[in-house]
This record gives C-alpha cells, sequence and structure tokens, in this order.
C-alpha cells in the first residue's frame, strides 16, 4: 500500500520536462479497450487511485512539493500542510483519507494524516525525529517511519485514533524496523535490520513485533500482508 514519493521533474540542460497527470476511464463495459483520457494538471505526479476514482499525488504547480486530492467532479484540491509549505503525499483509502509527510514551522519534518472531514493532522514521531506515513487501510489505521532526533535510529510505527502513535520497535536485537505492508486489521509486517542482516517480522496490536522464519539465510523482506494474515515476501 505504499507509495513512491513525487521527485522534482527532471531538468536536462535548457529543457524542462512538463509532466501532465492523467486519469483513463473505460469508456464502456462492452469495448474494455476504448477509454477517455482525462487531464488532471500540470506538474502533477499521482502516487494512488482509490476504488471511487479519487486520485493523490504530489504537484510542483504551487512552486513547491505540495499534496493535491481530485476527483472528477471537484478537480484538483491543493491539500494544506504542517507549517512549512509543502508536503509529500504516499498513499489513501477507499475513503479518501489521504497520508504522507509534510514540513512543520521548524523545518522538522512528520507524517500526516488529511482528511475531507477533519483536515491536516499530525501524527508526530514515536522516536522524537522525522516520521513520513506510507500506508492506509480502510479503518484509517496508518504505518510509516519514525527517526530519533539524531536520524541514527528509524523504527516503523502504527497509528489509530485510538492508540495514537506507537513505535513498533524491534527484535532479536535488529536496531532498524521498516514497514513495507498492512493489511486490513492493522498488522504490519517489512524488514528489521541489525548485525545478524536483515530479517522479515509481522507486528500485531496484541502480539507486538514478532521475527518470521527463513529459509536458513538471515536475509528476509516481508513485502506484503493479506486481510487473511497471509505474509509474502
Amino acid at each position: 500500500m505504499s507509495a513512491q514519493s513525487a521527485n522534482p521533474l527532471p531538468k536536462f540542460g535548457p529543457i524542462y520536462y512538463l509532466v501532465f497527470a492523467a486519469l483513463f476511464l473505460p469508456a464502456s463495459f462492452a469495448a474494455a479497450q476504448d477509454y477517455t483520457l482525462t487531464d488532471i494538471g500540470p506538474f502533477a505526479v499521482p502516487v494512488a487511485l482509490n476504488s471511487s476514482g479519487q486520485v493523490t499525488g504530489t504537484t510542483t504547480q504551487t512552486g513547491h512539493d505540495s499534496s493535491f486530492f481530485w476527483t472528477r467532479t471537484g478537480g484538483l484540491q491543493i491539500l494544506p500542510d504542517l507549517g512549512s509549505g509543502s508536503s509529500d503525499a504516499k498513499a489513501m483509502n477507499d475513503s479518501g483519507a489521504i497520508v504522507g509527510q509534510s514540513g512543520l514551522a521548524n523545518h522538522a519534518i512528520h507524517a500526516f494524516l488529511w482528511t475531507q472531514a477533519g483536515g491536516i493532522k499530525d501524527l508526530g514521531s514515536p522516536l522524537g525525529g522525522n516520521s513520513i506515513a506510507y500506508a492506509i487501510n480502510t479503518a484509517g489505521e496508518v504505518s510509516g517511519l519514525t527517526f530519533s532526533p539524531d536520524g541514527a535510529i528509524a523504527h516503523a510505527f502504527f497509528w489509530s485514533p485510538s492508540t495514537g502513535a506507537i513505535d513498533l520497535g524491534v527484535s532479536n536485537g535488529n536496531s532498524t524496523s521498516f514497514p513495507l505492508g498492512m493489511n486490513g486489521a492493522g498488522e504490519i509486517v517489512g524488514y528489521q535490520f541489525g548485525t545478524s542482516g536483515f530479517t522479515a517480522f509481522r507486528w500485531t496490536l496484541a502480539t507486538g513485533m514478532d521475527t518470521l522464519a527463513d529459509f536458513g539465510i538471515p536475509n528476509g523482506f516481508a513485502k506484503a500482508v493479506n486481510d487473511n494474515g497471509e505474509i509474502a515476501g
């Protein structure tokens, strides 16, 4: 469920490449090969599309990185930020809730959650440094990455309206954990890193962090988890 961040447009000598985001919509079910092309707007780089046809991503049409929310009826809406003037959307759920990262007025970077009803919310950072939100499920639960103030430590985190932001921590002597997948039940999978290499992990609110078995080689990554709790990596 994670998404790649939007990067500045590439520049090659005096030539600037103008990017238009577009949405391809089937013109009819009888002729699935026919599509209509809808211009979302210049300098818009989409990162997520939900089942309602809503789109989110990042645009530089404001002169800096700004997250956007697009619908067929409302067009492109620039989202607010956490105080710096810039933000970077990473993911969206079927309710149109958007998560990502945004700069604060003090130049720190925090994970954010945006909804149409509640606006933008700072999700904080359990380790006290910068943070990034990478995924949001249908329940509005969020997974992301939190850093220590000096940036030396990075852990996966979980956020929900009832728990706030929780540091997932590490297990088996590892120092770093990184989230790569989350399901509708809030289970998070990813990898840990330490002196023994990479190991896959599964985390739940009830059981905490568990190191997953491997094939005898201490380098594993859990990449996805479905709503049945089955994991691939």
